[in-house]
């Protein structure tokens, strides 16, 4: 959508600052800045906040009672009992939190034993 509406965005901002109605000015030059902006904004992104696409190291591990995240020397476990509702998709499990949280795991990057146990929890 950007690749194709962002120059549409800017040539229509350089044909109303061109219009002879010298009204549309104002409005053809937002149209042309905007319609930049528009096209380059993911490039933007990446250049401003580039801490937004740094992979992250960390340890899951499914359990029989809880599931466990590591990260550096930070561990967080989660009772299975505070999932609101554990199902299976097409390609992964989302484990659903109370509060419009959902924790998504591919199933390619689980064990067999880490499958059997959350078929265990499917909850419908």
């Amino acid at each position: 959508m950007r690749v194709i509406g962002g120059p549409i965005i800017i040539a229509t901002g350089l044909s109303f600052y061109f219009d002879l109605h010298r009204s549309m000015v104002a409005y053809g030059g937002f149209c042309f800045l905007y319609g930049i902006y528009y096209t380059f904004k993911p490039l933007l992104i990446v250049a401003v906040r580039p801490t937004l696409f740094q992979e992250l190291d960390f340890e899951l591990l499914v359990k029989e009672s809880e599931l466990v995240i590591r990260e550096s020397e930070i561990e967080s476990v989660v009772q299975y009992k505070a999932f609101k509702s554990i199902w299976i998709l097409t390609n992964y499990y989302a484990l659903k939190l109370p509060d419009k949280l959902t924790i998504y795991l591919r199933i390619d990057q689980l064990n067999e034993e880490e499958q059997t146990i959350l078929d265990k929890l499917i909850t419908t």
